[in-house]
């Protein structure tokens, strides 16, 4: 099924609600939810001037998570974390174990942004995205250092999906799941957003540390929603054969007219390829490859392209008549 990601709506639902619970009231454990309006008569005596917030965990916890809380409403959206907030403006609902609610957050924003993909299971979330026509797994299970060659490129846009993992499966496919928002100015590194723990560029956003070693998805997939990327048919004359040299091996890459690119020389490569205005770009999904060819001299369009393969070592793909 094909909709058009509503990269607006998402960003402004993600603004709203990184730091406390999703507009359906609910947060969710590893196998059951918490309903909002039911702790608030339980916790804060049913009193509406308290306000439901993810704080970071330093006071109950260790600070590499965070806590579910109520606060006066002068601390909504402005502190998060529990040292920022006195005790006696703060009431605990649930500690960091447990908290489960990346998925839940994640569906709810693509929700508002107008795709029908929804799980609380972040595995099951992946497969519903990459099964979606409109959708490109730019990376399947790559390391940091791909990922960030990727994020650099300015092919990501608001609302793509970076699902973190273990690639050899062994704890669980895919583990977390957080939201891209942004590329930061000074070096057009990502930024994201997500619950369990909290995050958004205004707070850290920082993506790297979601696949620290420690915890356990240190592998990374990237999706990418295609649907705005500019259209294929616009660079027609990079449709087809093409033979590209690298390591001083030749390698036949098919450019399709849906953006989508493939190699073969022993086994069939698969990826994307975008039109970046001045150079094309390839993003291999299997190592997370980033390879750009540049328009400028000694490149002729439509005849050949002098490239670099993850920003290091030299391409030159020529065009097979």
């Amino acid at each position: 099924m094909t909709n058009a990601l509503d990269r607006n709506q998402l960003r402004d639902y993600v603004n709203g609600f990184w730091y406390r619970p999703c507009s359906d009231g609910q947060v969710w454990l590893s196998n059951q939810p918490v309903d909002i309006n039911q702790k608030r008569l339980t916790v804060v005596n049913g009193e509406v001037d308290w306000a439901a917030v993810f704080l970071r965990d330093d006071v109950t916890g260790s600070g590499g998570g965070d806590a579910l809380h109520f606060v006066r409403p002068v601390y909504a959206g402005s502190k998060f974390k529990e040292s920022e907030v006195p005790e006696e403006h703060r009431r605990l609902v649930q500690s960091w174990a447990g908290l489960n609610d990346c998925a839940h957050f994640v569906s709810e924003a693509l929700k508002v942004g107008g795709i029908n993909a929804y799980s609380l299971n972040v595995q099951s979330l992946v497969e519903q995205l990459r099964a979606r026509v409109e959708t490109k797994t730019l990376a399947y299970f790559v390391t940091i250092d791909e990922v960030a060659r990727i994020a650099k490129s300015g092919i990501l846009r608001t609302g793509d999906i970076f699902a973190y993992g273990q690639s050899d499966r062994s704890f669980a496919t895919h583990g977390h799941s957080t939201i891209f928002m942004e590329n930061a100015v000074s070096d057009r590194d990502a930024k994201v957003a997500c619950h369990t723990r909290l995050d958004h560029p205004s707070l850290e956003g920082d993506w790297r540390p979601y696949a620290h070693p420690n915890t356990l998805h240190p592998s990374i997939t990237v999706i990418h929603f295609g649907h705005d990327d500019p259209d294929p048919q616009l660079t027609s004359w990079l449709l087809g054969w093409w033979s590209v040299t690298w390591r001083a091996q030749i390698y036949f890459y098919y450019f399709d007219n849906r953006g989508r690119v493939g190699y073969t020389q022993t086994q069939l490569g698969k990826g994307y390829w975008f039109d970046g205005g001045s150079a094309i770009s390839i993003t291999w999904t299997n190592t997370g490859t980033l390879e750009v060819f540049s328009y400028a001299l000694p490149s002729i369009p439509g005849v050949s392209l002098a490239g670099q393969w993850n920003a290091s070592e030299p391409l030159l793909a020529i065009k097979l008549l």
